[in-house]
């Protein structure tokens, strides 16, 4: 793990992309570019929650996932996948026939795919609840990654944030959308009102 220094970067350049303005997906590749850091991968995916599946938005080397639309059940999210720790922040997988694993990764002749879901603080009863994940980070590695603790700490903690500030961007995101139909709408109905049809 990096030293204090390392770690007080890191964590300023947390607090620098959660505070970014943009679209969720420049919000999500700097949070990748970041989780790739800590963890020492190479490539990575973060498929976002639209609906009842899981969308790629952002990715560094896996970009045809983002350019196909590459989509994901998300009760599948992890599927296959064995936690790497016993509080479940980081998920292992090892076989690419699983169904995490994109056309893309298994081209590329990875060994390991880690998983970090991105899901607000749940009890322990309700840890493994896809209903609540709001997307996860796909970490590829060309052979198995060596995390110490503090790594896996670090990735919860970037998780953690990153699922808060995701979903408020995306609230932001439909709020937007939800203005602009409504202003649409009172554009259509103010012309009417001024232009009535004559019958």
């Amino acid at each position: 793990m990096p030293t204090t220094t390392d770690k007080t970067e890191l964590l300023a350049r947390l607090l620098d992309a959660l505070g970014a303005p943009g679209a969720a997906e420049v919000l999500a590749k700097r949070v990748l570019e970041l989780a790739l850091d800590v963890a020492g991968g190479v490539l990575g995916v973060i498929r976002l929650r639209e609906g009842h599946d899981l969308t790629a938005r952002a990715a560094l080397g896996l970009d045809d996932e983002v350019t196909d639309r590459f989509t994901l059940p998300a009760a599948t999210a992890l599927a296959g996948m064995e936690p790497t720790d016993d509080a479940g922040v980081v998920f292992l997988s090892t076989d690419p026939q699983t169904a995490v694993w994109s056309k893309p990764m298994r081209d590329l002749a990875l060994r390991a795919v880690y998983a970090l879901p991105l899901r607000p603080p749940l009890p322990n009863s309700e840890a493994s609840n896809t209903e609540s994940l709001l997307g996860v980070i796909y970490i590829g590695a060309p052979k198995p990654l060596v995390m110490s603790t503090e790594q896996r700490a670090f990735l919860g903690t970037i998780a953690t944030h990153a699922c808060a500030a995701l979903s408020k961007r995306h609230a932001i995101e439909h709020l937007e959308q939800a203005i602009r139909a409504r202003d649409d709408l009172l554009a259509v109905v103010s012309h009417d009102l001024r232009n009535p049809l004559n019958v």
